[in-house]
């Protein structure tokens, strides 16, 4: 078994901050203070993570959708291969892991409205968004660096938009496969299809992704979601039922003959507690036993999901609690042996 970790430098360095500051200065200029960000990666090196799902936003490379700075992807690309960490990038141009979902140039959000269901409904913000995707693999399509792309995140899900969040907007099945298309044309490389849908609706993940993945072939990969704490929300009876008498492991070997084609990774594993919306310093601070409860559902999730799923590449979701955590000198040690139980070490 293999741990990746979520790694999104901006939201990082606002926790970090955030806790080295105890909530007086927190920031997300991470460009200004690297350092940070790869004292981190070789903290998760240490930890025995092999990679990370890289998530840069569009808003850190472009103001008006035109000309772009591809600076803080070409920092970390650099820091990762000299830290011998591999690297699967998050490709515009709309949804990315880490609520609201939608991030958009500055110049670019007057054109968000109530008359529009679909974000690429709007002529110059589909513009924006194919000329930014091709960019972005003219440029790391080849890029020994980067193991594999993502595409999208938990789509067909509407997600709200930063600085617009009274608006919450999908993206259409045209737009994907366009997308998709474009994609084949300009990489070799997987692309990861990262979806929050429960394996047992196997049915549901082949309608939602059956055309994309065709179009990819063997380049296509599903990835699977793991909230267990969010097995008990209202939305999914059904689900919680059906798991006291059919196994994970179970549902995910009727997934694999549904799709065939494509390969199964998990791409979004809980590995810290349910955000309130409240920093990880001041999560932390108010209960001491974050971690230790935390710990304890990372290995049970592991014990009866994963290692029975016999699903190798395992990405946690998500690095900042850890790092805070580390940041308040908390032991860790327990966190360090379920990493090295599980990958062998």
């Amino acid at each position: 078994m293999e741990f990746w970790i979520n790694f999104c430098p901006k939201k990082l360095y606002w926790e970090l901050t955030f806790a080295k500051t105890k909530g007086e200065n927190p920031s997300y200029d991470w460009i200004k203070e690297p350092k940070v960000i790869r004292d981190s990666l070789k903290q998760l090196k240490k930890w025995g993570i092999k990679g990370i799902r890289l998530i840069i936003y569009p808003t850190e490379l472009t103001k008006d959708g035109k000309v772009f700075n591809w600076k803080p992807v070409d920092i970390i690309l650099k820091y990762c291969k000299e830290e011998k960490i591999e690297i699967d990038f998050c490709l515009g141009p709309f949804q990315y892991p880490h609520y609201p979902g939608i991030y958009l140039p500055q110049d670019l959000l007057r054109f968000i409205n109530s008359e529009n269901i679909y974000i690429d409904d709007v002529d110059e913000l589909k513009k924006y968004s194919l000329s930014f995707l091709e960019k972005q693999l003219k440029r790391y399509g080849k890029d020994k660096r980067i193991n594999e792309f993502y595409l999208g995140n938990e789509w067909p899900d509407f997600n709200k938009v930063e600085e617009r969040r009274n608006f919450k907007m999908g993206v259409s099945e045209e737009f994907m496969l366009n997308a998709t298309k474009l994609i084949k044309k300009l990489t070799k490389k997987q692309i990861i299809l990262n979806t929050n849908i429960d394996p047992l609706s196997k049915g549901k993940i082949n309608k939602t992704f059956a055309i994309l993945l065709s179009i990819l072939g063997k380049q296509g990969v599903v990835g699977l979601d793991i909230y267990p704490s969010q097995e008990t929300w209202e939305k999914s009876p059904i689900i919680k039922l059906a798991r006291k008498f059919i196994s994970y492991a179970s549902s995910l070997t009727k997934l694999k003959n549904n799709i065939s084609s494509a390969g199964i990774v998990f791409s979004e594993v809980e590995a810290q507690p349910w955000g309130s919306g409240k920093s990880w310093f001041k999560m932390i601070k108010e209960d001491p036993f974050l971690v230790e409860k935390t710990v304890s559902e990372l290995v049970t999730t592991i014990n009866k999901k994963i290692i029975p799923s016999k699903i190798k590449k395992v990405t946690l979701w998500s690095c900042e609690f850890w790092l805070v955590a580390k940041e308040l000198n908390i032991s860790l040690k327990d966190f360090q042996l379920i990493l090295n139980e599980s990958t062998g070490i």
